[in-house]
């Protein structure tokens, strides 16, 4: 799977520049289809599109299905078929499965990947194949190199609690980052939050399991007040953290709330962008 500058430079810079010399092109309404199966603020993509020469309203249409029901994927995939998108842009790997199961000839942009290989999603991060591409968020290769940037912060750590979500953070993750904390003589305890609803339960267990330090997976927490609870328990007791993202760490230093939501906007500037030129003029590269 291409970087996003790669992304960029083989497909915009490519076919998009085919495409200028005709005016019926640049005079193109294109229509792109959102899903998630996670929260998600509502003028994100739009922003995110706007960089990209992309207005919503004007040279774009937007077509969006957010749900916190991830059994009713298929209804809303299929809702948005029926508007006949150039491009879906599916949040995660749950809303990629369903999404691919429902169509294998419309680009699909994958704005989180999740081990995208290791979930079936692509066939290679080089040559994913198929109709899928997007951002890597996470594999099982950064498991290590997670324990071992902690570990040579803090050379004295010994037990680390990883706050995570099985549904979200695939097992091979997990259990690659237990093979690193063996190697590294650390305790690694699993706590698992899957749903909001599970945060009290496994702050507890953080708690309880009296850590030297934490690895937080971003995903395992998505509600904001949540997110400040957590920084600020482990403020409260000096602990090491490791977080798997930028606005993560932000947050922890300044102490104070930021933007709901994980989305990248260069995620969906490059991706999508490239893939509305791409429809047109279909490329080996995916």
């Amino acid at each position: 799977m291409l970087n996003r500058r790669t992304f960029v430079s083989a497909f915009v810079g490519g076919l998009f520049s085919r495409s200028r010399p005709s005016e019926a092109q640049q005079a193109r309404i294109w229509r792109i289809g959102f899903v998630s199966s996670l929260p998600v603020p509502a003028t994100a993509l739009a922003d995110a599109l706007r960089n990209a020469d992309l207005v919503e309203g004007q040279n774009v249409i937007i077509d969006r299905r957010v749900t916190d029901s991830p059994n009713t994927l298929p209804v809303l995939v299929g809702e948005l078929l029926r508007f006949q998108p150039d491009v879906i842009v599916a949040f995660w790997n749950r809303d990629v499965v369903a999404t691919r199961e429902a169509t294998r000839s419309i680009p699909i942009v994958m704005v989180i990947g999740v081990d995208p290989v290791g979930a079936g999603l692509v066939a290679s991060l080089a040559r994913p194949g198929g109709n899928v591409t997007g951002s890597l968020y996470t594999e099982p290769a950064i498991a290590g190199k997670t324990l071992q940037v902690l570990k040579e912060a803090v050379p004295t750590v010994k037990r680390v609690a990883a706050l995570w979500n099985p549904s979200f953070t695939l097992p091979a993750y997990y259990a690659a980052m237990e093979e690193a904390a063996k190697e590294a003589g650390i305790t690694l305890v699993s706590v698992e939050s899957r749903v909001p609803t599970e945060f009290d339960p496994a702050l507890g267990l953080l708690a309880s399991s009296r850590p030297e330090a934490l690895f937080v997976d971003g995903l395992a927490v998505p509600r904001q007040d949540h997110r400040v609870r957590l920084i600020e328990f482990a403020a409260r007791r000096r602990l090491p953290v490791v977080y798997t993202g930028k606005p993560w760490v932000t947050q922890a230093l300044t102490r104070r709330g930021v933007e709901q939501g994980i989305m990248s906007p260069e995620s969906f500037e490059e991706q999508t962008h490239a893939s509305c030129q791409w429809k047109g003029q279909r490329s080996s590269s995916w």
